[in-house]
């Protein structure tokens, strides 16, 4: 009766059903023909970044890039350390499964495939150039590595960074770049991590105090002054002095700029050779940096924001548009989105993480069955700070040993409104505080954690806090039935 009475209509709602659904199909089909380039950068955070609400204009290549690309708003790596920030990325598994939390961590098992041996195994020709970690090169055709800042621990057992010559990293990124879609016989996934902006903060003389020129005079100073001064305070410290934190952040912002740099470049070269209309682009951080919250001028013991929120810009030149997701990502997350996107068929029971492909589809079906992960859930890298977001709300629980700001065994912070985290709402939100608390132990109990709070931290900033503080907390947590 309906068909007969609106004849036009039916014909409209099938010709426009029939036009999304051959988009849908073209989508699909497309994806044996794209390329994957990661972009890495160490210890870069998000707020840091122009596009996120940076102020000053650090990143002028990425925030045109993100022009026409997918800004996760609400990245996330699960742990701030870079080889299992990384290990995560590329293989879907979270650092609660892996038991991997620090860089002295092992490597992938052989049967724990990361995405580059994925990729290899259809057909993909994978290279990576790597200033960092040399433990992930499972499944690259081609993996150089070349240690750009490396660490020695000094009398006082402080972990001090040495930099090599710049003129070695350029030329190896050079390597890199001209790297880039060489092989014209097959597709490629190409990673590249970049070290500009990680400690020592010593970018080239012309960066050191671009973003700030109050420190024009003071950046003058040798690699190994300017290092004196950050590993001073380097880490868990209660009180650092406003005009040393802004010295670093200075330097810090000149290695962004640097990293931002080669970027330029490499988005260049792809442009150069022609194959920037068929490679899905990925600009994504390790983990952040601590510049706040009695933590400086590091990164792998807090779980505040500035530590475990990232950039994640993905370009796929199927759909050249400029989109903000709001949705709250992990790290673990990102695997079985390239997967899908690629449209490689995978086990949807074998990854932790969740596809957020379905947002680059013309027509987003949810390739996921099912709702999202109502929780998300971060460790630091040593086992003694544990956290959980419900995407509004982040509670973070703390063993006394641990870097502990304003001696807070307990936080509760409302992330959307409170950005920088500066109001503990633990008093003013008891019911909600104790809610996240019972789901965070549930959580972590399947993984046997966390450990003996009677157990010496591992971590290099441990504070041992008194028996009967070990003790409350004990039978606290025996009151909760763990």
């Amino acid at each position: 009766m309906f068909i007969k009475k609106y004849p036009i209509i039916v014909l409209l709602f099938l010709i426009l059903t029939s036009l999304i659904l051959m988009r849908q199909v073209q989508f699909i089909m497309d994806s044996e023909k794209m390329n994957v380039l990661m972009i890495s950068i160490d210890a870069l955070r998000a707020d840091h970044v122009g596009i996120y609400g940076y102020n000053k204009n650090t990143t002028p290549n990425i925030d045109n890039f993100a022009r026409n690309s997918y800004i996760f708003r609400n990245a996330y790596t699960m742990v701030p350390m870079t080889h299992p920030s990384l290990f995560t990325f590329m293989t879907g598994r979270t650092p609660f499964e892996s038991r991997i939390i620090s860089n002295t961590d092992i490597g992938p098992s052989y049967n724990n495939k990361t995405l580059a041996s994925i990729l290899s195994e259809y057909g993909y020709d994978t290279s990576a150039f790597v200033a960092n970690e040399a433990v992930l090169s499972q499944g690259f055709n081609t993996f150089k590595f070349q240690l750009f800042k490396s660490y020695y621990i000094d009398e006082q057992g402080r972990e001090l960074y040495i930099q090599n010559k710049e003129s070695d990293y350029e030329a190896f990124m050079h390597r890199a770049i001209q790297s880039i879609g060489q092989n014209k016989n097959k597709p490629f996934f190409t990673w590249i991590h970049l070290m500009d902006n990680h400690a020592p903060y010593y970018p080239e003389e012309e960066l050191r105090c671009k973003f700030n020129l109050k420190y024009c005079v003071e950046t003058k100073k040798s690699s190994a002054e300017l290092e004196n001064l950050r590993a001073e305070y380097q880490m868990c410290q209660a009180t650092v002095p406003k005009e040393r934190v802004e010295l670093m952040k200075a330097l810090y912002d000149g290695g962004i700029s640097s990293a931002d740099t080669i970027v330029g470049k490499i988005l260049e070269e792809l442009r150069i050779k022609g194959v920037d209309k068929k490679t899905i682009v990925i600009i994504y951080a390790d983990h952040g940096e601590g510049f706040d919250h009695n933590y400086y001028f590091s990164h792998r013991e807090v779980l505040y924001n500035s530590a475990i929120q990232i950039p994640l810009i993905i370009k796929d030149p199927r759909k050249v548009i400029s989109k903000r997701i709001d949705r709250e990502v992990q790290n673990a997350d990102v695997l079985p989105s390239i997967l899908d996107l690629l449209n490689i068929p995978y086990e949807r029971n074998s990854y932790t993480g969740r596809s957020f492909a379905s947002s680059f589809y013309p027509f987003p079906v949810s390739l996921v069955p099912g709702k999202q992960d109502k929780f998300h859930y971060f460790v630091n890298s040593s086992w003694t700070k544990f956290a959980i977001s419900n995407g509004r709300y982040k509670y973070i629980y703390s063993l006394p040993q641990s870097c502990l700001n304003n001696n807070q065994i307990e936080e509760l912070y409302d992330i959307k409104e409170d950005r920088n985290e500066s109001h503990n709402l633990l008093g003013k939100n008891a019911i909600l505080a104790k809610e996240l608390k019972q789901a965070l132990l549930k959580y972590l109990a399947r993984y046997n954690l966390p450990p003996s709070i009677n157990e010496p931290s591992k971590s290099l900033n441990s504070t041992p806090k008194s028996n009967t503080e070990d003790s409350i907390r004990l039978e606290e947590m025996k009151s909760m039935g763990y």
